[in-house]
């Protein structure tokens, strides 16, 4: 560790807050958590009944999740031994091979993605816990990393590892526990977080133009400033032609385009038609369907611009292309549950999300074998970035009880004739009782 600050530091110390502590390793100031956030920690559970009458396999850890889980606990653990170079080592041979989890999720991502998790949970619960915006604890694991970057020479992957953290603090400080606390001064601090992300991944454009990590990186940190929505589109545009089979970055550019962010419904509509050519032979209209993903779920003016049949027909291309039950659970949870489905809506809006949200009858019964409770429980959340969740065993249980919610609703016809259902790999089965 340095032993004094450096100038950088000296600059986003000004632009956060001050310290009143020096500052120490990262695993020094932060709380010890038992595994990483989001995922439950419990075994496999066996076949169980939802009801007596709808039978399903509820899958608590999938493959996918248990390569993540791995991923993840391997970047986590390299942090807190503040093993940077192994990290940046690890993320480098990830990045270059393309490795991906079943679902398609990057393995360097991941791993960024633990080797930040302490810093980005202690700051939450610092949030909760502190009387000022301006205590030490909020700061402590941010320039801890910091110094650990200066301390690589300012790595381009580690550089993107710190700007993906300050990205994270900065929707954190944006999380609605602050904005009750005082909005305007936590609304500062984010943005603080959020300009320190682009001025570290902003000179990094020449580098990442073979790398989906840095890219991705860059792209993260450019969506978060008052960039032109063509210069951002564009970014984007390479990324996925970088990483065509990683659907989490046409999600990305599609909330990045959203009216309520840095673009319009037309730029929105544009990016998506765009995207769908782009990635054709890999996903047919697929493409189109991932990029208004998220716009769908919290954008009216989103759903107004959308072409509701060529939506459908990228729903039936993705399940085609890649039919795993991880990619099927999403589907499913986001038609019947992340679309809002308020009642001030207006009802040319309400007509679009309800035509959608039919969608989850057909991929139900022509498609889902089995449960995979943590894509309904973030479906509930709106797949909020900055989602509090305080346990990941009963997210889990939550989404489990809202696929459960869904299915009885869904088969009512079936089950009010006293028919039982049964889902298997081999597909529905509907038995008279």
């Amino acid at each position: 560790m340095l032993k004094a600050p450096h100038p950088a530091a000296q600059i986003l110390l000004r632009s956060l807050a001050p310290l009143k502590k020096a500052v120490c390793p990262v695993r020094s100031y932060l709380p010890r958590l038992a595994s990483p956030p989001f995922f439950s920690t419990d075994k496999d559970e066996p076949e169980e009944e939802l009801s007596e009458r709808v039978v399903i396999p509820v899958q608590t850890r999938s493959e996918d999740e248990q390569q993540s889980q791995d991923a993840r606990d391997k970047g986590l653990f390299l942090a807190r031994q503040e093993r940077w170079d192994d990290i940046v080592t690890a993320i480098t041979q990830a990045d270059r091979t393309r490795s991906a989890t079943g679902a398609g999720l990057p393995i360097a991502d991941i791993l960024a993605f633990g080797a930040r998790s302490d810093v980005m949970h202690g700051t939450e619960q610092a949030l909760e816990n502190c009387p000022t915006p301006d205590d030490a604890p909020l700061l402590a694991g941010i320039m801890a990393l910091e110094e650990a970057r200066l301390s690589m020479g300012s790595n381009p992957i580690m550089n993107a590892v710190v700007a993906l953290a300050h990205v994270d603090l900065g929707w954190a400080w944006r999380s609605d526990a602050a904005m009750n606390l005082a909005a305007q001064t936590f609304e500062n601090r984010a943005q603080a977080h959020f300009k320190r992300a682009w001025t570290l991944m902003q000179p990094l454009h020449d580098a990442a133009t073979d790398s989906p990590f840095l890219l991705s990186a860059y792209c993260t940190a450019m969506a978060t400033q008052k960039q032109p929505p063509v210069r951002l589109a564009d970014a984007f545009a390479q990324l996925i032609e970088l990483d065509p089979l990683n659907f989490r970055n046409m999600r990305a550019l599609g909330a990045a385009m959203a009216p309520s962010r840095t673009g319009s419904c037309e730029a929105l509509e544009l990016e998506a038609r765009r995207t769908a050519v782009r990635t054709q032979e890999i996903w047919g209209a697929g493409g189109y369907t991932w990029t208004y993903f998220d716009a769908l779920t919290t954008e009216d003016q989103a759903c107004l611009s959308l072409d509701v049949p060529f939506f459908m027909e990228g729903l039936r291309d993705i399940v085609e292309n890649r039919p795993s039950q991880e990619t099927v659970n999403l589907l499913i949870a986001f038609c019947a549950v992340g679309l809002d489905l308020r009642e001030d809506a207006a009802p040319e809006v309400d007509i679009v999300r309800e035509t959608i949200a039919r969608a989850s009858d057909w991929l139900v019964r022509d498609h889902l074998q089995e449960i995979h409770p943590l894509h309904w429980a973030h479906a509930s959340v709106g797949f909020a970035n900055n989602a509090q969740i305080p346990s990941p065993q009963r997210f889990a249980a939550r989404g489990r009880a809202n696929a459960h919610r869904f299915l009885q609703q869904c088969f009512r016809e079936e089950l009010a004739k006293g028919h039982q259902v049964q889902f298997t790999r081999s597909g529905l089965e509907v038995l008279p009782n």
